[in-house]
């Protein structure tokens, strides 16, 4: 059954459960419906725009994710991702003249394409899983590329118009290749996770089952051994980055400010380790304020004149944001665990007026929604451990290399007795 007549979402719940997944369906929508309805809202006109000045850079920290306070489908952040990566692709010079003459010209007309529709896009970063049936995730065919198996998106792809589909991330042998795809395409069915009360909290499953994707719609091919570049190089990915980091401040804020308000509330705000909580807090918030900034202070223009925001900063940004992230629901957590466990109440989520307090602690720490949330913001972009080697890989050095020599230089540095003379 189709869950919006635009697009070929089908739900495999009982008839009896339908009534709930459409319900809370509806209410999903009637969030953003200002913006899905009208498309010169100043969203979807942000969406596609390509900053030449601090300013304009500066409005990208804003994005679908704000939408109803940071309580829609669009929290995650992967619609604001999806058009800031293909804005920056379209819009460097330096990038687009590094790919395949064809590829450049899919991507200046697909991007035109979009901006013009005020498309909605948005994307994934988790790998497509094979049908099972022996069959490849890839095909190749003189049309284009036949896709096959199930990928997992965000609930937002049930309000997206396109897919912006990274393939080949699974080990499988051959190149990998990044395109557009419409939401109704033939054979793409939407599935949301989940039991029937929870729909759309767990994200969606896509499944793809023989989609063709034309070679027009194709924006960028990778060789097997160079993966890491699918998203492109760290200089073109920043803006997608920066508005990321933005979102994970708002995030962080919200959360750090309502455990100071419940240790407020509660008394607890005059013990002395939870004093020490709420300080760490603070200079997490204060951290990530200080990669943004550092961020638009080593802005430079591309060849085209679009204002990239410095990139290194940024990689530190995002993966210490969901580490931040993490660390401050755990305070929030300690903060609330007497009040929140005592309380049944709190778990009963207000219809049309805004929670109390002691119910937004348990929504942002306590619900399963938060624990999806806490797990999205650390893995978002796959293992950390892997995140501070591509960091290592792309920081520049020279800087640290230069203070070592020069510690080495400086007489006063040299200790005043050899290795021999200590030996026992």
């Amino acid at each position: 059954m189709a869950v919006d007549n635009r697009k070929e979402a089908r739900i495999d719940h009982q008839d009896a459960d339908m009534a709930k997944v459409r319900s809370i369906y509806e209410n999903e929508r009637h969030k953003v419906a200002h913006v899905l309805d009208d498309l010169n809202h100043p969203l979807r006109q942000q969406a596609y725009l390509l900053p030449r000045s601090l300013e304009e850079l500066q409005k990208k920290r804003l994005g679908f994710y704000g939408l109803a306070d940071g309580a829609t489908v669009f929290a995650s952040g992967w619609t604001d991702y999806a058009h800031s990566l293909l804005g920056a692709w379209y819009g460097d010079e330096a990038f687009l003249s590094s790919l395949d003459i064809r590829v450049k010209g899919h991507i200046q007309v697909q991007f035109r394409r979009l901006e013009k529709l005020r498309s909605v896009i948005t994307t994934s970063l988790q790998p497509i899983a094979s049908s099972g049936e022996g069959l490849p995730v890839v095909t190749v065919t003189p049309e284009g590329i036949v896709l096959r198996g199930t990928q997992t998106f965000g609930s937002d792809v049930l309000f997206a118009d396109e897919l912006f589909v990274f393939t080949g991330q699974e080990r499988e042998a051959g190149p990998s290749a990044a395109a557009l795809l419409p939401v109704r395409s033939k054979g793409l069915k939407l599935l949301p996770f989940g039991e029937p009360n929870e729909a759309f909290a767990s994200g969606v499953q896509v499944t793809y089952e023989d989609v063709l994707v034309p070679w027009e719609r194709i924006l960028n091919v990778i060789d097997e051994n160079d993966r890491s570049q699918l998203l492109g190089p760290p200089f073109v990915r920043a803006i997608a980055d920066y508005q990321w980091v933005s979102r994970q401040l708002e995030a962080l804020e919200l959360t750090v400010g309502t455990a100071f308000a419940l240790a407020e509330d509660t008394g607890l705000s005059r013990e002395l380790h939870i004093q020490g909580d709420l300080g760490e807090s603070i200079q997490q918030v204060e951290t990530l304020k200080a990669f943004i900034h550092a961020a638009e202070i080593g802005a430079e223009a591309s060849l085209s004149g679009m204002l990239l925001p410095a990139a290194v900063p940024l990689e530190a940004a995002r993966k210490a944001g969901g580490l931040f992230y993490s660390q401050s629901i755990k305070t929030l957590r300690r903060i609330g665990a007497g009040t929140i466990l005592g309380d049944l109440s709190i778990t009963r989520s207000p219809e049309d007026s805004l929670p109390t307090l002691r119910q937004l602690a348990w929504q942002l720490s306590g619900s399963g929604d938060a624990a999806k949330r806490e797990l999205h913001e650390l893995y978002a972009f796959g293992d950390p451990i892997a995140q501070s080697a591509q960091l290592y890989r792309h920081y520049p050095a020279q800087h640290l290399r230069q203070r070592y020599s020069q510690f080495w230089s400086n007489p006063l540095s040299k200790p005043a007795y050899s290795v021999e003379e200590v030996q026992i």
